[in-house]
C-alpha cells in the first residue's frame, strides 16, 4: 500500500482557537488554508460549508458538530475527534486520518477521493450513498458502520475491522479484504454485493452460509 500524504506548505500558521478564527472565512463564503490548530474542545457548533485547504488539524475534539456540505482538500486530521459530527454531502481529496475517532460520524452522500484512514476508530459511522475512491484503511475499525448504495472504486484494506456492516446495495469495487476482519454483512439475498471480493479461507467459510450453501462437517 503506497501512502496517500497530504500536498502541505513548508509553513503552517498556527491557529489556537479554530471556532473563532474560522467564523469570518464561513460569513464570507471564503477558503482557509496553511493553518495549523492547536487542541480544542468544539460542541455543537456550525461549520455549513466550510472550506479548508493544504492544512493541519491537529488534536481538534469537535462533537456532534455540523460538518454539512463542508469541503476539505489536502488535509492532515491527526489525534482528532469528531464523534457524533454531521458530514453529510461534504467533500475530501487528497486527506488523511490519522489516529482519529469519529464514532457514529455521519458521511452520507459525501465524496472521498485519495484517502487514507489509519490507527483510527469509525464505528457506527454512516458512508450511505458515497462514494470512496482511491480509498485506503489501515489499522481502522468500522465495526457497525453502515456503506448502504455506496460506491468503492480501487479501495486498499489492510488490519482494519468490517463487522456488522450494512453494506446494502453497495459496490464494493472488488475490495481485497483478506487482511482484515470482515463478518456478520448485512447484504442482499442473494448477496449481489460480495461479488469480486476477495477474502482468506477462514472468512469464506463464516460468509458461505449467505450464498444459500450448508457446509458438512
Amino acid at each position: 500500500m503506497k501512502p496517500m500524504t497530504p500536498k502541505l506548505p513548508e509553513t503552517l500558521t498556527p491557529v489556537d482557537n479554530f471556532l473563532k478564527f474560522s467564523k469570518p472565512y464561513l460569513d464570507a463564503e471564503r477558503a482557509i488554508s496553511g493553518i495549523k490548530t492547536a487542541p480544542a474542545c468544539i460542541l455543537e457548533a456550525d461549520f455549513f460549508r466550510l472550506e479548508v485547504r493544504a492544512s493541519v488539524f491537529s488534536g481538534l475534539v469537535a462533537q456532534n458538530c455540523a460538518f454539512e456540505n463542508t469541503s476539505f482538500c489536502d488535509v492532515l486530521f491527526e489525534d482528532c475527534n469528531f464523534s457524533g459530527c454531521n458530514f453529510s454531502d461534504a467533500y475530501f481529496e487528497r486527506c488523511v486520518f490519522l489516529n482519529c475517532k469519529a464514532v457514529g460520524a455521519n458521511f452520507k452522500n459525501s465524496l472521498f477521493k485519495n484517502v487514507r484512514m489509519t490507527d483510527s476508530n469509525f464505528s457506527y459511522a454512516v458512508f450511505d450513498s458515497g462514494a470512496l475512491r482511491s480509498f485506503q484503511t489501515e489499522n481502522t475499525n468500522f465495526s457497525c458502520a453502515s456503506f448502504s448504495r455506496a460506491k468503492w472504486q480501487k479501495p486498499e484494506c489492510v488490519g482494519s475491522v468490517f463487522s456488522q456492516n450494512n453494506l446494502f446495495q453497495a459496490d464494493l469495487g472488488g475490495v481485497d479484504l483478506s487482511e482484515c476482519t470482515f463478518e456478520a454483512p448485512t447484504v442482499s439475498d442473494p448477496p449481489k454485493e460480495l461479488r469480486g471480493v476477495t477474502v482468506n479461507a477462514f472468512q469464506a467459510s463464516e460468509l458461505v452460509g449467505l450464498f444459500g450453501i450448508k457446509v458438512r462437517t
